[in-house]
């Protein structure tokens, strides 16, 4: 995987987190996979990363969901079950998987984040939640973009999720 300047689409996750997002686009050979981290730095008042798991386009967007479900992921040792969608828009069509991270915990149920989010409030939790987006155009259609998808999670993933973790607590 090799990392690209070019976006795989002309798509980016819905950010309910007043637009801090930060993507990065790899390709492997022809294949491009993107991810976008959005996360809360304390700058706009009300904003937050919980409740943004299943929200991948705006109801008034160019893109429409074509269909949704969740998939099961394998991170290094643990597992999480993320969040899917396939997408349809002015760009062609894509997959999506998301899920959040906080502390050592990987997860898509807002109640389980938001349980962490009080418990890191009161100092019994590591502080910082993060959203986690991977999506991949599809290329045409015999391609396999949730396989390409899967097979960058499971060389980058527990990766991805100690960085995350390892900025999180960085003060």
């Amino acid at each position: 995987w090799l990392l690209s300047a070019e976006p795989a689409l002309d798509w980016v996750p819905v950010s309910r987190v007043g637009g801090m997002q930060r993507a990065e686009y790899v390709r492997d050979g022809s294949s491009p996979v993107a991810v976008a981290l959005q996360y809360d730095d304390g700058m706009l008042e009300g904003a937050e990363v919980i409740g943004s798991s299943r929200v991948f386009v705006p109801a008034d967007g160019p893109w429409r969901v074509m269909a949704s479900g969740q998939v099961e992921l394998q991170l290094g040792a643990g597992n999480v079950v993320a969040d899917e969608a396939r997408l349809r828009g002015p760009g062609g069509e894509l997959f999506a998987w998301s899920w959040y991270i906080m502390g050592s915990t990987l997860t898509t149920n807002d109640y389980l984040a938001k349980f962490h989010q009080a418990a890191a409030s009161l100092g019994l939790a590591p502080r910082g939640i993060a959203r986690v987006v991977v999506y991949s155009p599809r290329l045409g259609e015999d391609d396999p973009v949730q396989e390409r998808l899967r097979h960058f999670v499971s060389a980058h993933g527990e990766t991805l999720v100690a960085d995350v973790r390892r900025a999180a607590t960085t003060p």
